[in-house]
Order: C-alpha cells, then structure tokens, then sequence
C-alpha cells in the first residue's frame, strides 16, 4: 500500500492530495500560505519517492481558484519532477482547471504549459 498525503484546505492553504494507490494527484483551493516552504516541501518529497516506483500513468490535477507567486515557484517545481517521469517514459497528464471566467487563472495554465514538456490539458470547469 502507498503512501497517501491529504492536506485539507482553508481560506490560505489549498486541499492537496496524493493517494498512490487510488491514483488520485490533486491541489485545489486557493494557495497563498504564510510558510509556502512547510507547506510545499513534504508534497515535493513525497512525489520525487514517487517517481522512484511510479505507477505506468499518472494524471495530476490543479483547480486552484487563486495562488500567489511563492505558490506559483512550487507548482513549477512539481511539474519538473512530473516533467522527471515523462523523461523516464512513464505516461504523465496535468490537468489544470479554470473557471470559464477566470482568464488570469488560464492564463497561468498555459504560461506553465509551455515550461515544461509533458501532456497538459486545460480545462474549463464551467
């Protein structure tokens, strides 16, 4: 059995969960906590083990409503290790997520897209 991280979500801090054995790989919520570093570091720790026995396809997903810019440095850290097991010929998929009236959000989404070279969908929820 995998190891699992949830974290569930406030007004500054994202739910966020990696559940290996459900293949689930989710943040969501609005991110702009105090200490991004305590908040960011376990979640990357715990992918870069993943991708040491990944599962043959993994799909993360990102509905995030608002983040700011030391959240935007971590979600771009996750993507380089996402980026990792593409290299490693392992099926990789993001999904990010926007509401139909959120251009900043999509925006985002495709400023990210473009840093890295895995398969990324943007999705408008609405």
């Amino acid at each position: 059995m995998g190891e699992r991280i949830q974290i569930l979500g406030t007004e500054e801090i994202p739910n966020i969960l990696l559940d290996e054995d459900n293949g689930i790989f989710e943040i969501s919520g609005r991110s702009f906590p105090e200490n991004v570093e305590r908040l960011f570091m376990p979640v990357i720790e715990w992918l870069k083990g993943y991708t040491t026995q990944p599962k043959p396809y993994t799909e993360f997903k990102f509905q995030l409503e608002y983040f700011n810019s030391s959240s935007a440095r971590k979600i771009i850290e996750i993507l380089f290790v996402l980026e990792k097991l593409e290299e490693a010929n392992y099926k990789v998929k993001v999904i990010w997520c926007y509401s139909k009236d959120d251009e900043m959000i999509k925006s985002k989404g495709i400023e990210f897209m473009n840093l890295v070279k895995i398969p990324f969908e943007l999705k408008c929820i609405d």
